[in-house]
């Protein structure tokens, strides 16, 4: 004999008394289509190349180069003019990207007397300048620069391993010495000081 088929499970319960339990006579998982509120999405991947292109983009608004980009052509000239005074080709590369990334155009010298042609042939807004270099060091060009009035109010940053001509230099009218290897937010508030105090026309001697 055949049993009898087994009516299919109802989705909802026939209403029961108040006494009894309201749970469903057939309960099972829930349906995989329910809907429930997406997860937040993550944020998008980020490769160590990514990451490194966007902090070369936007420095930090606490560092001197972002300041310098953004101000004003009446506060500064439209492009300051920086001289950077290095025999070192690695760190003059390195100065000059500093420099161009400020929003000033470098112009680079490898000894004092090149610096000098330099000036002769256009005007310099600051310099960088470091001491020991063949042919003209850097405080034999800081005595020519007190020397000549045209160049005698152009601020100079001292930057040199040489630590014991500290004095020297800022006797012959250095506005700023730093040692090297040197912290480039450092230089860059110099360099910003030196700007500013050109701009108003005092004489930084």
């Amino acid at each position: 004999m055949t049993p009898k088929a087994e009516p299919p499970c109802s989705e909802t319960a026939p209403a029961m008394p108040a006494a009894m339990s309201a749970e469903p006579i057939c309960p099972r998982p829930a349906s995989p289509t329910l809907t429930f509120a997406a997860p937040p999405a993550a944020p998008p991947a980020t490769t160590s190349a990514t990451r490194l292109a966007s902090t070369l983009a936007t420095p930090p608004a606490s560092t001197p180069a972002s300041t310098l980009a953004t101000m004003s052509a009446t506060t500064f000239p439209p492009r300051p003019r920086v001289l950077v005074v290095d025999d070192d080709r690695n760190i003059v590369t390195a100065l000059t990207a500093r420099v161009r990334a400020a929003g000033c155009d470098p112009v680079t010298a490898s000894n004092g007397r090149e610096a000098l042609q330099r000036l002769e042939a256009q005007k310099a807004d600051a310099i960088i300048l470091d001491v020991r270099m063949p042919v003209m060091d850097g405080l034999t060009l800081l005595g020519e620069l007190r020397r000549d009035a045209r160049w005698r109010g152009v601020p100079t940053i001292v930057l040199t391993a040489s630590v014991v001509e500290k004095e020297r230099a800022l006797g012959l009218g250095a506005r700023h010495f730093m040692e090297k290897p040197y912290d480039p937010a450092a230089l860059m508030n110099a360099l910003h000081e030196c700007l500013t105090v050109n701009a108003r026309g005092a004489d930084p001697v």
